[in-house]
């Protein structure tokens, strides 16, 4: 089955939206000045990443089914 175009950019949406997060996390962590490899310290960037990120997942999956 085909790719629709609605698909492919929810997920290119949800991509962006995850990268955004992400580098909020990581900027967070910047920011801390800490030197783990961790970022213990920032719970909701973590849970907007992890949301983001089941978020992309399943817009990734409806590309891969064709839906």
């Amino acid at each position: 089955m085909a790719m629709r175009k609605g698909d492919l950019q929810e997920a290119i949406d949800e991509a962006r939206r995850f990268i955004t997060k992400a580098i909020a996390l990581q900027d967070a962590g910047e920011v801390a000045h800490t030197h783990y490899e961790c970022y213990y310290n920032h719970p909701a960037e973590q849970a907007a990443v992890r949301r983001s990120s089941m978020d992309l997942t399943k817009s990734l999956s409806k590309l891969r089914k064709g839906t």
